[in-house]
């Protein structure tokens, strides 16, 4: 099974198969074939209006998905441009219009977005759909909500992050509930039902199991019955063959065999009316995994009594089993070609004939391959080995005399020989032993050198750390001070509103002074702190909702808004001061260097055992070329960025959250342009749920 990911609310056709385990995305339907690829590619050709042209294009690349990823994306791409060239050119004048092509875009962006995930690019797929996401809430498609949701989803269940995905799912059906989206909720139906079967089968508490099993079975027969009302005959298959892997997993969670047959029997029930739907559709996938499905099914019998009513369990099995792979064979699916194999080497092997046995388990370890899957394939390769030792063993015999002859010549040569090893040996040793002088020679030099640019650096480094701190005190205690001389003096002389002036920059002098003392200890303190820093488990979201509130005062001068845009669920093992101060600083960066009525989005998502967290402004930007000057100490970085408000820092906040980042076993890094704004991106380690 593989969940669906609608992209459309058309027709059942619009689906194809992203891997051998059975699980489906929304795409064009394989089963068309080459016929239609070039009735779409001739029709291409003619002028049309863009809205059938764009429709054409991400047809013409479902078609090239399974077989050309780089054709696929380069036709979704077309699409992509041609919504944005009509957004350009409309520039909202028309309302109407513009909600369309925004609603084109972000349809091609999912499409791009489903190129990367089968790629394997979870991270470049997970942005897209965000990205789609974000049209979609920006003019209110509740279309292109729902389906980001539960693409986003299904980024999340690739990645293990089960909690993260049932969350995702609930917030799309609500969505389809509140406006009436039957055919989405269909959809989601199943997917909710996928994701609650895997649990199951992955917990190892029997009661948890039953009751994910009885969840999933539910949304299974609630995605049925809607399926027959819309007369979906392929959903119909699709719902049919996940009821049967589920009541084929029920089967086993009992050791009685008068129940156990029943539900298998059940279960068989289930992959034949699935059969017959797909043989309708002429549907090569769904009939290889119905039969292939019933194969496995008979070998489970075959386990529990043997040959029973006249029926050999194991040639049924071979029967089924062989017309799984014929399927797949002429589907040319090598996912489903190596899920076919497999179940065929087990029924031959189970019948006797391990001629076939190991002709399929050939078959097996190539498509595997192809896959580059990491099953373990132990009996495969003792039944390889086994053949092959056999094999060279009568190989052995029938070359026994000669290789004797071969030992004698051997002899003789080595005796011609001997005088010439004895030769060579002596020059490769003395060859070795200046070599080993050289390499040294040269090693203790390049060490030499190495340590003399650290010195060197340290030196800069130290020298522009006094640099800094003289610099930036300069100016707020040179105020300080003309301010209290002229207090000192002409304190009577002075008027009550201009005393009040004055103490205000005085408070302003005392904080500049106080932030950047603050950073420059923070920064030492870290730099030369040689314990263990304390982690602890912290909610993200939550963080940044508590830092966004210490600095609502702030925000609220520039009149900026802070999206947080992270899960609840994601949860990072962090120490809870450092995480806050480099929130601060970076929040605080994103408010100086960005213009009022701006939005800071801070992003947030998990990829493999680390979260990665974005704060993202759209300020002035940053050169290419000053990027990389941000995070060195030795590199004057006051010239850097100036902002519209005559700000500029001294470099030291971005320093200390380097620091701090790298000190939590996390990195950072900036992708900037200039006059777009920048999005500041770090990263730590993840707590798994």
């Amino acid at each position: 099974m593989r969940f669906p990911v609608p992209l459309n609310t058309q027709s059942p056709s619009f689906f194809k198969t992203l891997n051998a385990t059975g699980f489906l995305i929304t795409l064009a339907f394989i089963s068309f074939g080459n016929n239609k690829l070039d009735s779409l590619l001739f029709e291409i050709k003619k002028p049309h209006h863009d809205t059938v042209k764009f429709e054409l294009l991400l047809e013409i690349g479902d078609c090239y998905y399974f077989n050309n990823f780089d054709t696929a994306m380069a036709y979704f791409t077309e699409a992509r441009e041609l919504t944005e060239t009509n957004l350009e050119k409309n520039k909202k004048k028309n309302k109407r219009l513009n909600f369309k092509y925004q609603q084109q875009k972000a349809k091609a962006i999912r499409y791009i977005a489903y190129v990367y995930q089968n790629r394997g690019d979870l991270v470049t797929a997970s942005e897209l759909y965000f990205q789609a996401l974000e049209i979609g809430e920006s003019i209110g498609c509740s279309l292109n909500i729902y389906n980001s949701y539960n693409n986003i989803a299904i980024i999340n269940y690739t990645r293990g992050e089960y909690d993260v995905a049932l969350d995702y799912f609930q917030k799309a059906i609500e969505i389809t509930e509140k406006t009436g989206n039957r055919f989405g909720r269909m959809k989601l139906y199943n997917n909710m039902g996928v994701l609650l079967y895997d649990m199951g089968k992955e917990t190892d508490s029997i009661p948890k199991r039953i009751e994910h099993f009885k969840s999933a079975r539910d949304n299974f027969d609630k995605a049925l019955q809607l399926r027959i009302e819309f007369n979906d005959q392929w959903g119909q298959m699709l719902c049919y063959n996940n009821l049967g892997n589920l009541t084929r997993d029920e089967a086993k969670l009992t050791d009685n065999a008068v129940p156990m047959k029943e539900n298998l029997s059940k279960a068989i029930d289930y992959y034949n009316r699935s059969f017959v739907l797909a043989k309708a559709l002429n549907d090569l996938m769904g009939m290889s995994k119905a039969t292939g499905n019933k194969a496995e099914l008979y070998l489970m019998l075959h386990e529990l009594d043997g040959i029973s009513m006249g029926i050999s369990w194991p040639d049924s099995a071979v029967y089924y089993a062989g017309e799984s792979y014929r399927y797949a064979n002429g589907l040319n699916s090598t996912p489903q070609k190596n899920n076919a194999a497999l179940v065929a080497k087990k029924a031959f092997e189970l019948s006797g004939d391990i001629t076939k046995a190991l002709e399929f388990a050939n078959i097996y370890i190539e498509t595997r391959d192809e896959l580059f899957s990491a099953e373990k394939t132990k009996s495969l390769d003792e039944m390889r080995v086994k053949y092959e030792t056999e094999k060279k063993e009568n190989e052995i015999q029938l070359l026994s005399k000669e290789n004797e002859l071969k030992e004698i010549r051997i002899r003789n040569e080595k005796r011609e020989k001997f005088l010439f090893v004895i030769i060579a040996v002596t020059a490769i040793a003395l060859s070795a032993m200046f070599f080993v002088l050289f390499y040294n020679r040269q090693k203790t030099g390049r060490l030499l050198k190495t340590k003399n640019e650290e010195l060197q650096k340290l030196n800069t480094t130290k020298d522009k750390f006094i640099s800094i701190l003289a610099h930036d005190l300069k100016n707020p205690l040179s105020a300080f001070l003309n301010i209290t001389s002229a207090l000192t003096n002409d304190y009577d002389n002075i008027d009550d509103k201009q005393k009040r002036k004055f103490i205000h920059k005085i408070h302003q002098s005392a904080l500049q002074i106080n932030n950047l003392l603050k950073n420059m200890l923070e920064w030492a303190v870290v730099k030369h702190k040689t314990d263990t820093t304390n982690y602890e488990k912290m909610n993200l979201s939550g963080t940044i909702d508590y830092v966004t509130e210490t600095l609502s005062g702030l925000v609220s001068d520039y009149k900026a808004e802070i999206k947080n845009r992270a899960s609840e669920q994601i949860h990072v093992y962090a120490n809870k001061a450092y995480l806050i101060a480099v929130f601060n600083n970076l929040i605080t960066n994103a408010l100086k260097f960005s213009e009022n009525d701006k939005t800071i989005t801070i992003n947030a998502f998990t990829e493999k055992y680390r979260a990665v967290i974005s704060v993202e402004d759209k300020g002035i930007g940053i050169a290419p070329g000053d990027i990389e000057k941000l995070f060195r100490l030795d590199v004057d970085t006051r010239t850097i960025g100036k902002s519209d408000r005559g700000k500029k820092g001294t470099g030291m906040g971005l320093i200390l959250c380097k620091e701090l980042i790298e000190k939590m076993n996390g990195g950072i890094h900036i992708e900037s342009e200039p006059g777009k704004g920048s999005k500041f991106i770090f990263t730590l380690p993840l707590v798994k749920p």
